[in-house]
């Protein structure tokens, strides 16, 4: 009977001290899922900062860089008539800006930077869509573009929403 009590004796002890390590455990574990989803809201921050920051530095280079800015004054009235080099410098920072604004929009769409919202969007849009010239690229290319690579349709119907505010017309089918 003593060997009893003393084997009911163990194995209570062995079943606190395994229910102990368990919690101690789940604790660590809760501590560590708290850690890393702050661990990537911060590395959400982070990667939302880095894309403002490249589009800044594209427009100070779109700024102080003389053949760039030629290009962009070139196209400013349409992209009809510029030369191959223009046609390449605007092709390519405008590809950039909206590559940057992909970036934004994907942490934007996932909830994870609070802050970006449709009305930010509609701005940036209206900013790399304000002359003639960059309405033709939006037309001719990113339109295709982005339905491409934003599965959601969302950027390209905000597109096309503020393509129609800026132009007062619907984007032409034959393009």
């Amino acid at each position: 009977m003593e060997t009893e009590l003393i084997i009911a004796a163990a194995q209570l002890l062995t079943g606190i001290a395994t229910f102990t390590v368990a919690t101690f455990l789940a604790a660590q574990l809760m501590m560590q899922k708290k850690q890393l989803e702050i661990t990537h809201g911060d590395s959400n921050r982070n990667l939302a900062f880095a894309s403002r920051t490249r589009t800044q530095e594209l427009t100070i280079a779109q700024i102080i860089n003389e053949p760039m800015l030629i290009a962009y004054e070139n196209a400013r009235t349409g992209i009809e008539e510029i030369s191959d080099a223009d046609t390449r410098r605007f092709f390519g920072m405008q590809r950039e800006f909206y590559v940057q604004l992909l970036t934004e929009w994907a942490l934007g769409s996932n909830g994870h930077v609070h802050h970006l919202n449709i009305e930010y969007y509609k701005g940036r849009l209206g900013i790399i869509m304000s002359t003639v010239g960059e309405n033709q690229y939006y037309v001719s290319n990113n339109r295709i573009i982005l339905s491409l690579l934003e599965t959601s349709g969302g950027l390209a119907k905000l597109g096309g929403v503020v393509y129609q505010e800026l132009e007062r017309r619907s984007i032409p089918l034959s393009s």
